[in-house]
């Protein structure tokens, strides 16, 4: 018993070196190997930038309608969501307040007149009196006092006469001015449209606007053949907004819908909250269907950037680092380069060559020589894999997609460009050696094989 005991403790001790060889072994072939990356090469794909806002629906044409004259709501002719057709009658006043001065002032009108022509008589006979007694004066058959009574009796007929004019236009005018008020207690349709609001109720009393308070709105009129959002674009984004440009709306009350339009106003005024600044946006809807209403809820994408064929890389490969850490590597990688060089190295002869022709080494001084002078500043860039290396190459970007941002300088077709894993990446150095993930490279043949 105790010699089976002693064979299975040595079978066990055996299993177990032999486990820990393997795993020794396999840590120091990754070891030696370097770190395990993910890697994508640099191809060409189609790139959009889009800017996003919450916004709602609303007519292009919107009529809210409010009575120029105070007064109480004595008839409705329209009820909500009837279709209306411009100067069709909406809505009755009591106008009996305004017939009646309508009837006074022209009563008043009538009197007036009979008075100027009162006064315009008078006036004629003191005028006709007027110039016979000056034949007479003349003749000295007459007073010089007489003659000046006379005379002022003219002056004062006239004056009468100008006063009652100036009374006639004051009660023609007033009497124009009653005219006008008793039609705006008849309202009618400013525009063909449908009736979205009525916010008034027989019975009611409606008051006119001051300029410190608004007046009683009685009724809304859309025209929902043209359909608009109006929405609050983050002030980060609105400067990438501009007239003109294409958009997609979705509307939460018609799923699975997507609606096109182009932006057809910009605010110039933001409105401060405690989250920041919003700028209105509003994006005129093409083709609006019919069961559109003003008021829903939707979410506008506003295409701001768009390139059909951009060298592109995935936004997660995408990486800063400061000046004076790649002013460091570039020292680290030129000393181990001169280093080659001085032991006779063919190889490195060659590695000096390929890598002084790199574009990262030409972008890296040219930057270098013409940017900040800050050490601490970041340089945008990715890490590329070269001999098994990992190398930092500064890029200049451009447009920004969903998953993928394109390059404008810093790399080449078919690079291929380390995307992760994300905790290498964020403290990966340029030189660290590297290699492929098995998947990647299998991923990498597969599309040779397809090229």
């Amino acid at each position: 018993m105790a010699r089976l005991k002693r064979r299975w403790f040595i079978i066990g001790g055996v299993i177990l070196i032999v486990v820990i060889l393997v795993v020794v072994g396999n840590l120091s072939r990754k070891s030696s190997s370097g770190l395990e990356v993910k890697v994508e090469k640099v191809s060409r794909r189609a790139l959009a930038t889009w800017v996003r806002a919450p916004g709602a629906i609303q007519a292009v044409t919107q009529v809210q309608l409010s009575s120029n004259v105070p007064g109480r709501v004595e008839r409705l002719h329209v009820q909500e969501g009837e279709w209306v057709e411009k100067d069709q009658p909406l809505i009755d006043l009591d106008d009996t307040r305004y017939r009646s001065e309508n009837e006074q002032y022209q009563a008043q009108l009538q009197a007036a007149r009979s008075q100027l022509r009162r006064c315009e008589t008078e006036c004629e006979l003191s005028g006709k009196n007027l110039d016979r007694k000056r034949q007479l004066r003349d003749q000295g058959l007459v007073s010089t006092e007489v003659f000046e009574e006379i005379e002022a009796t003219f002056d004062v007929n006239q004056a009468l006469c100008e006063a009652q004019q100036q009374e006639l236009q004051r009660l023609q005018a007033a009497l124009e001015a009653a005219r006008r008020d008793l039609q705006e207690t008849h309202l009618t349709a400013p525009i063909s449209g449908l009736v979205t609001q009525i916010l008034v109720e027989e019975g009611e009393n409606v008051v006119t606007g001051t300029m410190n308070n608004p007046g009683t709105v009685i009724l809304e009129i859309a025209d929902l053949s043209e359909m608009e959002v109006e929405a609050q674009v983050d002030e980060t984004d609105v400067i990438s907004v501009s007239a003109g440009q294409s958009a997609r709306v979705e509307v939460d009350a018609l799923p699975n819908t997507i609606l096109r339009g182009r932006v057809s106003l910009v605010g110039q005024a933001g409105r401060t909250s405690q989250e920041g600044a919003d700028f209105l946006v509003r994006v005129r809807i093409q083709e609006s269907p019919e069961s559109l209403r003003p008021g829903m809820t939707a979410d506008v994408e506003i295409l701001v950037a768009s390139a059909d064929s951009a060298l592109a890389v995935p936004l997660q490969s995408l990486t800063v680092r400061p000046i004076s850490k790649i002013e460091e590597w570039k020292r680290e990688e030129h000393d181990s380069l001169a280093a080659s060089s001085k032991g006779g190295n063919k190889e490195g002869k060659k590695t000096d060559a390929a890598v002084s022709d790199k574009p990262v080494e030409r972008s890296l001084d040219e930057w270098l020589t013409t940017g900040s002078n800050d050490e601490d500043e970041l340089i945008e860039g990715v890490f590329i894999v070269e001999e098994g290396k990992a190398r930092f190459r500064p890029v200049q970007t451009g447009i920004r997609g969903e998953t993928h941002i394109q390059i404008i300088e810093g790399l080449g077709i078919d690079d291929s460009i380390i995307t992760g894993p994300y905790r290498v990446l964020r403290t990966l150095e340029s030189g660290t050696r590297v290699h492929v993930k098995e998947k990647e490279k299998e991923n990498e043949k597969e599309e040779d094989v397809k090229e």
